[in-house]
């Protein structure tokens, strides 16, 4: 190697200052969100979550999934969204293959499992909450019990270098290799909607 290139090496490999501190400055707002957009979520998911426990309060005998779906939509009414990041979805008894729409017949009674997913938005976050419990007792059902397990293993084993598609793998290890099945899912988490600038969602 030439004398001369040898020397320019080490300087050509040197990042110029003011190179270097654009990229701190880039590295800096990797990955990070405004204050503003965080609080718009944390408000959103608060009211999300406080909705769904005022609904599970006012669950009554002979309510139906509609009925439910209905008291949904009244309590995050006035507090805020706009519009849906994914509608509310009642489910009763959890069947293995879940019917495409809500029933206004299946009547809630003791002991039948109800599913609740509440997903709200406004114009620049969204809520997304969702639980299962077992109506009218004391006890939680083993699928239950176990499906809290399920989602307690997944948080532990998701971290942010993970995707939605390895977290959806190691859920269904899990269930396999406890003699459980999560019935005809092929995959899980959410599908990531785009936003239309800082005005709502699409």
């Amino acid at each position: 190697m030439p004398v001369g290139l040898r020397t320019l090496l080490p300087s050509l490999l040197r990042p110029l200052p003011e190179l270097a501190v654009s990229e701190a400055a880039s590295s800096q707002n990797l990955g990070t969100i405004d204050d503003d957009l965080r609080a718009a979520f944390v408000h959103a998911q608060t009211e999300t979550i406080a909705a769904v426990a005022r609904t599970v309060r006012a669950l009554d005998t002979g309510m139906s999934e509609l009925d439910v779906a209905q008291r949904l939509e009244a309590e995050v009414d006035n507090r805020g969204f706009v519009t849906w990041f994914q509608r509310p979805r009642v489910l009763f008894g959890a069947p293995v293959r879940p019917p495409l729409r809500m029933s206004a017949d299946r009547a809630l009674k003791r002991g039948t499992i109800v599913e609740i997913d509440l997903a709200p938005a406004n114009a620049d976050a969204y809520g997304d909450f969702t639980t299962t419990i077992c109506f009218g007792v004391d006890e939680e059902p083993e699928i239950i019990r176990d499906a809290r397990a399920l989602c307690a293993a997944s948080c532990g084993f998701a971290s942010r270098w993970k995707c939605t598609g390895e977290v959806f793998v190691f859920a269904d290890a899990w269930a396999n290799n406890r003699l459980a099945s999560l019935g005809d899912a092929d995959a899980i988490g959410h599908a990531c909607l785009p936003r239309r600038g800082r005005t709502g969602w699409a």
